[in-house]
């Protein structure tokens, strides 16, 4: 009896990115999509395999994993956003290091931090999932 090996796959539920899908990809092809909060199971002949997960739309992925799988095994892997909630603060601290700040106009260093912030910000809304992670990770079984 030739029994298949599994990978199972749980998206950490995070607000950074959550309308964004990931892909999966086995083997250098895309074995399915993972919305945010959900787990899904590939199953796979045993042997080596490599695994990495990529936003739907954009060039950032994770780093490749390789794992070696025996008939039966089920290997649970973790993938999320690496970003946290700090990314949603920044549309609110940009203006206020701009508009209140004592320094005003006539200190060009708050202009170049109000610089920053909005280009982290822009960069932020752009793409949403600056770097996406995939670890191996215990799944709830069941």
């Amino acid at each position: 009896m030739n029994e298949n090996a599994v990978i199972r796959v749980k998206r950490k539920s995070q607000y950074t990115g959550s309308l964004s899908k990931f892909k999966i990809i086995i083997d250098g092809s895309l074995a399915g999509k993972i919305k945010d909060g959900e787990t899904s199971e590939y199953r796979v002949v045993p042997g080596r395999h490599t695994v990495y997960v990529k936003l739907s739309w954009d060039w950032t992925r994770s780093r490749i994993l390789t794992l070696d799988l025996e008939p039966g095994q089920v290997v649970d892997l973790d993938c999320g956003n690496r970003n946290g909630f700090w990314i949603v603060l920044i549309p609110v601290l940009a203006p206020l290091i701009r508009f209140y700040s004592p320094a005003g106009k006539e200190n060009a260093y708050m202009y170049y931090l109000f610089g920053l912030a909005t280009a982290l910000y822009l960069a932020a809304s752009v793409i949403p999932s600056f770097f996406v992670y995939l670890k191996k990770g215990r799944c709830p079984q069941g």
